[in-house]
């Protein structure tokens, strides 16, 4: 199982790549259009490479009490905004709630796990979005090895239906997506809910040969 660890351990890489793929992964959550009667959205783009696992999960919290007590709590300077300390100070309370029911497991395996980190934005209409982070170490594979990896959603009250993303990454390449029956063929987004798995294989391949030197 893929653990979340809880020292500040973040390295400097993880950081940059949050920075880059925030913008654009808190927009994702918004495509699910209320697809289910709880008010929350999530979204979880697994990517699968050679020597890790990446996630990016996404929290859209809609307006109300909820939001507006985080708010009181936690944006000491007043300026609308969860970032810097308060950022990680709303973070250690907010993640539980952004992760329940949530479980990654790359099969046979034995990760390393990164600590996570956590991004806020107040959206307009007074919604909050929280984007997750993480990032496990694995051993690297040779070209023509394989991984798996399971996503799971525990039945547990309350957990909401997430919509999950796979990819491969450089040097990989995706043989396998296994969902729940009730999906049919394969979308490319698949709804998952409650007590439902999704699975994904990926084959590393052989690096490109380098380009020849003029002589």
């Amino acid at each position: 199982m893929l653990r979340f660890p809880t020292s500040d351990s973040t390295p400097a890489t993880a950081r940059r790549a949050l920075a880059l793929a925030v913008v654009a992964a808190l927009g994702l959550v918004l495509s699910t259009a209320h697809a289910h009667d709880l008010p929350q959205e999530r979204t979880a783009l697994v990517q699968v490479s050679k020597d890790r696992v990446e996630v990016m999960i996404v929290y859209l919290e809609p307006p109300g009490a909820t939001v507006d007590l985080l708010m009181k709590r936690f944006d000491l300077n007043g300026d609308g905004a969860l970032t810097g300390p308060e950022a990680r100070l709303a973070g250690g309370e907010w993640m539980p709630r952004v992760l329940r029911g949530l479980q990654f497991e790359v099969a046979g395996e034995k990760p390393r796990a990164r600590e996570p980190e956590i991004k806020f934005r107040v959206e307009k209409k007074g919604s909050l979005s929280a984007a997750v982070y993480a990032r496990w170490d694995l051993e690297p594979l040779d070209a023509g090895e394989s991984r798996t990896v399971h996503v799971r959603m525990l039945r547990q009250p309350e957990v909401v239906p997430t919509e999950v993303t796979f990819q491969s990454a450089s040097m990989t390449t995706i043989t396998d997506i296994a969902l729940p029956p009730r999906f049919g063929g394969a979308p490319t987004r698949p709804l998952l809910a409650s007590g439902e798995q999704a699975s994904v294989s990926v084959l590393a391949v052989q690096a490109p040969p380098s380009p020849a030197k003029d002589e």
